[in-house]
């Protein structure tokens, strides 16, 4: 069966051969060949659809590209002979290169080196440019994140106590200063060391001190000493004259006879605070049952009343003829009604209607 195949995809590759060519006979031949060993050729069907088309263009058995010379087994001359024939061929379409090409130059053609395109980062703007750091037992890291800063024109400086960082910001054509001046603690500048990459500057800061925690880059700025109040009449005069902007002394002596009168209470205690009036609590479940009772009509009050200081049979008697006469009766006599219904009366003018 193997054997079968190969001798099948020989005759095919004879026939493609002899197609190009132009022998449609001896190609249309050999696949016939090519079906007789194996049916299941790949592509088989439509090369012989192609191959009789142009069998039948060409002008069928009468025309000499269609004439048969072929052989099932093919001699070695037979070799030869298609080996001549694409040398001829491959000949023919030499001539034919240099036919189109008579009378031009033969130009040589340099291969287009291709050129990366230079993409530019973004760059941050100067009002989005943030600063975060943190810090292990050892180094403390600062990380200013701007994106397209150059490298040639940034400047980090270090020094045992003190951290410059600048560099241009493209975005906003200005400059970005970082100065971080005094530190909040020293630092070996020599196992300090930065690098910049294009999103950020990382700065890492080697602690002189290994083990102490920063609470901060750099200590918060002190708040400005403000005059204090005297403690003796001795300075009573240079604390008048700095709290009202250097006045003339002679001027403050009215202030300073009052400072001086009341230099001696400083050892008295304050007056004592007026004692909170005290009247009692009050019953707020007395004030919320009044504010009811001030809400309902008189008439509602009435009933409420009566309900209220009844006895229990008076208390039934009520409720059932109430309900049994759909709110139009109200009797307190339990006898009269504890051994039959009580009948709706409608009002004047009015009928009742069962829902």
């Amino acid at each position: 069966r193997g054997r079968s195949e190969l001798i099948a995809t020989a005759h095919f590759r004879r026939a493609v051969a002899y197609y190009g060519l132009g022998q449609y006979g001896n190609a249309r031949r050999c696949l016939i060949w090519t079906r007789k060993f194996n049916q299941k050729e790949r592509g088989l069907g439509l090369w012989q659809a192609k191959v009789t088309a142009d069998w039948e263009k060409a002008g069928g058995e009468e025309a000499e590209c269609n004439k048969v010379t072929v052989v099932e087994t093919p001699a070695l001359t037979e070799r030869e002979d298609i080996d001549e024939m694409f040398r001829q061929q491959a000949g023919k379409e030499e001539r034919t290169d240099k036919a189109k090409g008579k009378g031009k130059e033969a130009v040589k053609e340099e291969p287009v080196k291709p050129v990366a395109a230079v993409v530019k980062p973004a760059s941050t703007t100067i009002d989005k440019i943030r600063v975060e750091w943190y810090q292990t037992g050892t180094n403390v890291t600062i990380e200013i994140l701007c994106k397209g800063i150059p490298k040639e024109n940034a400047t980090v400086k270090f020094e045992e106590g003190q951290l410059l960082v600048k560099f241009p910001v493209l975005a906003s054509n200005c400059d970005y200063e970082y100065n971080a001046t005094p530190l909040h603690q020293n630092i070996d500048a020599k196992k300090s060391s930065f690098r910049i990459t294009p999103h950020k500057v990382e700065i890492t800061l080697a602690k002189q001190v290994q083990g102490l925690k920063w609470s901060e880059i750099y200590p918060a700025s002190q708040a400005k000493s403000e005059p204090q109040p005297p403690t003796s009449t001795s300075t009573d005069s240079a604390y008048l004259a700095a709290t009202t902007g250097g006045t003339d002394p002679s001027a403050l002596a009215p202030f300073e006879e009052s400072i001086r009168a009341h230099s001696g209470n400083e050892g008295l205690a304050p007056p004592p605070a007026p004692a909170p009036s005290f009247q009692g609590g009050k019953n707020w479940d007395k004030v919320l049952a009044q504010d009811e009772d001030d809400d309902l009509d008189p008439m509602a009050s009435f009933f409420q009343k009566l309900y209220k200081d009844a006895t229990p049979d008076t208390r039934r008697a009520m409720m059932k003829s109430y309900q049994e006469s759909n709110g139009t009766a109200l009797n307190t006599s339990w006898g009269d009604v504890k051994d039959k219904p009580v009948e709706t009366h409608a009002p004047d003018g009015m009928e009742a209607k069962k829902w």
